[in-house]
């Protein structure tokens, strides 16, 4: 690659995470990697047995998610310079898209490195454009393999060192992250990193309005968002999950569902508050997502939320299947 896409990522991996630059700098990345042509890339998603599958269009704006990409891309920088298990450092990328946002761009970094990558998807237009960016970069000692499949449909030929992994929308509802970690999580090296390496999602009791009228002042002034502040607007009711490694491990037989704590709803509340699920985003011990940092990171207010109670107990479990979410226990 030349020397200007090398500085931009440099600049996208090592400049303030907040530079307003960023955005632009990615958006340069994704210019030279497909040399401007995404126009041709299908549009409509559609559904799968584990949950939505966006468009290729739809994957290749992933590159406009400034901090999210910008963390994901350093935290698979890092993780990208340990050693594997066996002779090369296996990487397996599902929902990888028409560009490989989260690893491709840091390849021609590690050109000399023996590294194997399988991406997966399952839009044979987004592994074609994939493919063919990839064998424009002369990579020497890198290999690429490309499965055009469902990710739940895949057996890994070697033991995973990395597995990376972003097809999730803010509450882990609908799309299929929860069952793929589950899926591949399993054949992880004993070393292995999964990213992230751990999603959580919390219940709290929100009052929705008063919240993100403070979200929106605080952007409006270009000011941080405050969890202490985000505090005055809730009442937490508990850790529901925790996505990681290991969750696979606490999956029913099929149809797959996990079942998660009960906690019971405060007894006191404020008019207008709702029950509203909170995702946060572990991408490894340095980069994380928090709330509001990403659409992805939003709280989502599930369609029960109005018919839960003060004061009763709140009974959920985790469904996977073609329409994942968090939905309420059967007695």
């Amino acid at each position: 690659m030349n020397p200007e896409y090398l500085s931009l990522v440099n600049t996208a991996l090592h400049s303030d995470i907040d530079s307003p630059e960023l955005p632009g700098v990615l958006d340069r990345i994704r210019t030279q990697l497909s040399q401007g042509d995404s126009t041709s890339l299908p549009e409509g998603r559609s559904w799968s047995s584990n949950g939505i599958l966006i468009s290729p269009r739809a994957a290749a704006r992933c590159f406009q998610g400034g901090p999210r990409t910008v963390k994901y891309l350093r935290a698979v920088y890092r993780a990208l310079q340990h050693p594997g298990d066996g002779e090369f450092l296996d990487v397996v990328y599902p929902g990888c898209g028409p560009y490989g946002t989260l690893v491709v761009p840091l390849l021609p970094l590690f050109s000399d490195a023996k590294i194997r990558i399988t991406f997966i998807d399952v839009h044979q237009a987004s592994i074609d454009h994939l493919e063919k960016i990839i064998s424009s970069m002369g990579l020497s000692r890198v290999q690429c393999r490309f499965r055009c499949m469902n990710a739940m449909d895949y057996l890994p030929e070697n033991k995973i060192d990395l597995l990376v992994l972003e097809c999730l929308i803010q509450g882990l509802r609908d799309e299929g992250q929860v069952a793929i970690t589950t899926h591949l999580s399993p054949y992880l090296a004993q070393s292995g990193r999964l990213i992230p390496r751990q999603i959580i999602v919390r219940a709290n009791w929100i009052d929705p309005v008063a919240e993100l009228s403070y979200v929106h002042q605080c952007r409006r002034a270009g000011a941080d968002i405050d969890p202490l502040a985000l505090a005055q607007f809730r009442i937490p009711v508990g850790k529901l999950l925790s996505l990681d490694r290991h969750t696979h491990q606490r999956l029913d037989s099929e149809p797959a569902q996990i079942h998660l704590p009960e906690f019971r709803l405060p007894e006191k509340q404020r008019q207008g508050q709702v029950l509203g699920l909170c995702t946060t985003l572990d991408l490894d011990a340095e980069f994380r997502l928090d709330e509001y940092e990403d659409g992805i990171t939003h709280p989502c207010y599930p369609s029960y939320s109005g018919e839960l109670s003060p004061g009763t107990l709140l009974k959920l479990v985790y469904k996977t299947g073609s329409r994942p979410g968090f939905v309420p226990a059967s007695d």
